[in-house]
This record gives structure tokens, C-alpha cells and sequence, in this order.
């Protein structure tokens, strides 16, 4: 670019612009793909017949949705203090295997699911390589991509029963927007386990 002595290049404006355009639009395509999990959950939930039916639709919709390399659903064993995989999807190599995630233990229970089972609350780790939290896991977790995880507590009469975790290839992946679509996921299976529960009484 040619310009006179003084003038300020204009051409860094049209850079910035264009930058934080394909920002916009790839955070519109993520926000997009997350409605359309919702969308795939709420109709697996009118189709399916037990738990288990509908946590494997829920992992295989989290998966194929393009935005997490891994979904898994853990639920929580009372009597063992352990957290269980009970369905997952995408690529898992064997991670699930290594988890052991016992809620009294002070490494295994302090990660994002423990934590999220434990405490009731979604717990993110922005960065898998440097979150302290991810200490137990993050060798196998980086050697199968995963660099950002969540994990969403899910209820049963109101009692945590176990947790929906999702891993992402990106790190700071999860945006305010995303996690706030991510809790209306899991309030969708707490909400369909009361139903299954009200089922399984009447019956």
C-alpha cells in the first residue's frame, strides 16, 4: 500500500473488520448447532422409553453435532461415592476407562465432574493443559484432543443424580452463550428422568 508520509494505513481497519467478522459468524454457527442439539434432545425425549435410551441419544446428538469431540453421561453411585459412565459418544480411546472419579477423593473428586455432581453446579475447564483442576486426566485428555471440557449437573427430584461432560477441541471454547444452552440441555434430561420416575411409580 502506497501511502504519504503521516497518513495512518488504512488498509489494518479492513483487517480488523474482516477478523472479527468470521469471529461473529463462527460463534452464530456454534450458538446455531447448540439449538439444534436442544432441538434433537427434546425430540429424543418424546421418542425414547427409559434412561438409558435417552442418554445414548443425548451423547450420540452431543457428538454428531460437530461441536464436542466427546459426550459422556456419568451417574452417581450413593453407596460407592462414584461417578459411573453410564453412555458416551464421539472419540473416547479408552479416557472413560481412566476416570475413576470418586467424590471423596482429593484428585479424582476435584475435577469438573466431581465438582459438578458434588456441588450441583456446571463447572468448566476453559484450558485443559494448564487447569490444575484436569491434573489427574490431562495427559490422556490432550493425546485425544480434547483442550476444553464442561461438565452439567443433571437432577432427579431435585437431587444431583449425576452429570452430561463434553469436550471440546478448542480451548475458551465455552462461551456464556453456549454454557447457558448447555444448562436447558441438562434441565431437559432432569426433566425427563422425573418423567421416567413418575412412569416407573404408576406403573
Amino acid at each position: 500500500l502506497v501511502r504519504k508520509e503521516g497518513e495512518a494505513p488504512r488498509y489494518m481497519a479492513i483487517v480488523r473488520d474482516i477478523a472479527e467478522r468470521k469471529q461473529n459468524e463462527l460463534a452464530m454457527n456454534r450458538l446455531s448447532r447448540v439449538y439444534r442439539l436442544l432441538s434433537q434432545v427434546n425430540e429424543a425425549i418424546v421418542r425414547v422409553q427409559n434412561r438409558n435410551e435417552l442418554f445414548a441419544a443425548v451423547c450420540s446428538a452431543a457428538a454428531g453435532s460437530g461441536l464436542f469431540r466427546l459426550a459422556w453421561i456419568g451417574i452417581l453411585d450413593k453407596k460407592e461415592s462414584l461417578v459411573l459412565p453410564v453412555a458416551h459418544a464421539g472419540v473416547e480411546e479408552g479416557y472413560l476407562d481412566k476416570l475413576n472419579i470418586q467424590l471423596d477423593d482429593e484428585h479424582a473428586g476435584n475435577g469438573p465432574t466431581g465438582k459438578a455432581v458434588r456441588e450441583g453446579v456446571h463447572v468448566i475447564s476453559a484450558d485443559i493443559e494448564h487447569d490444575s483442576c484436569m491434573l489427574p486426566w490431562r495427559d490422556e485428555a490432550l493425546k485425544r484432543g480434547y483442550r476444553a471440557s464442561a461438565a452439567f449437573p443433571i437432577r432427579q427430584a431435585n437431587c444431583v443424580v449425576g452429570a452430561i461432560n463434553v469436550y471440546a477441541t478448542e480451548v475458551h471454547f465455552f462461551t456464556p452463550d453456549i454454557v447457558k444452552l448447555m444448562l436447558e440441555l441438562a434441565e431437559d434430561i432432569s426433566f425427563s428422568l422425573d418423567v421416567f420416575a413418575g412412569k416407573k411409580r404408576r406403573k
